[in-house]
């Protein structure tokens, strides 16, 4: 099985890749399509910031706190592949981000 990492974008992007606004109930949404596709998912960190660099005539780089959020997914490649990747898409296009950061880790599953 394969554990996916997720940060799950919680601002709506401008088309310049700034965050223009939040969305509150993005990460909810999520994880109850994912719950509800594959059976679980963990949120590990519901907050972190955001740096992006400052604009030309502004001093300071901009940061934003809970620009995203980070959630944990194990399942097997093709259920990823058929359940999970389509939630993914909607995901990109419901935060108008040009891409997200997922990472895949192969994971021994124990069953006590």
């Amino acid at each position: 099985m394969y554990k996916y990492t997720i940060i799950v974008p919680l601002w709506y992007a401008s088309d310049d890749g700034v965050p223009s606004y939040p969305l509150p109930t993005v990460l909810h949404e999520t994880m109850c399509l994912i719950t509800e596709n594959v059976g679980g998912v963990t949120c590990d960190s519901p907050q972190s910031y955001g740096y992006w660099i400052a604009n030309e005539g502004q001093e300071d780089e901009m940061r934003i706190k809970d620009t995203g959020a980070i959630v944990t997914v194990v399942c097997s490649s093709t259920m990823w592949t058929t359940k999970v990747m389509p939630i993914m898409c909607w995901l990109k296009k419901f935060t108008n981000q040009q891409s997200l950061f997922i990472t895949a880790h192969m994971v021994e599953v124990i069953d006590v």
